[in-house]
């Protein structure tokens, strides 16, 4: 399969990823007014799911994207724990276009559904933010600190928001 084919088929994949949770948000309560430096002691807690969530076999593939060189972009990137609670990605690449970024969490290669973007994610100058916190979710794996954990973004294209890049990095520490 050509590249170009590998990105569309990873990038409607991607997409359909995006749908799914943002369909699952639905049934989820709304988050409070400072949303950025709340907790969550008990992953799981006070949440009820009122559709069922979709097999997960689709969405490891997202956690072993193909292998690309990163070398001609330059990609620099750093994720960490930072407290028990966020993963913080900083780091930077060289684009010759203007792209947006997206990512997934990875726990022992299954996406993770208890840690989403903190806020959106950001590829600005080639400087690249993202932030992920850890909510309940009864969807994917339970939460596991002990879990070996990577991040997999995705530069898409600004116009037609397919994958131009997409770098893998551990997650270096753990939670506190």
């Amino acid at each position: 399969m050509s590249l170009a084919r590998s990105c569309l088929v990873l990038a409607l994949a991607f997409v359909g990823v995006l749908i799914l949770a943002a369909c699952g948000e639905e049934s989820a309560p709304a988050p409070g007014p400072d949303t950025t430096s709340t907790a969550q002691s008990s992953p799981g807690a006070g949440l009820t799911a009122t559709m069922t969530p979709p097999p997960l076999s689709g969405l490891t593939g997202h956690c072993n994207p193909p292998v690309m060189d990163t070398t001609p972009f330059q990609l620099e990137v750093k994720a960490e724990w930072h407290g028990k609670d966020r993963i913080v990605i900083e780091g930077s690449v060289l684009l010759a276009e203007a792209a947006s970024l997206q990512y997934v969490i990875c726990q022992d290669g299954e996406v993770s559904f208890s840690l989403v973007p903190a806020h959106r994610p950001e590829v600005r100058g080639g400087e690249i933010t993202a932030e992920s916190k850890l909510v309940p979710s009864e969807r994917g794996p339970a939460f596991d600190p002990d879990a070996e954990f990577e991040a997999v973004l995705f530069f898409l294209r600004k116009e037609l928001q397919i994958p131009m890049l997409i770098g893998k990095v551990p997650v270096e520490g753990q939670p506190e």
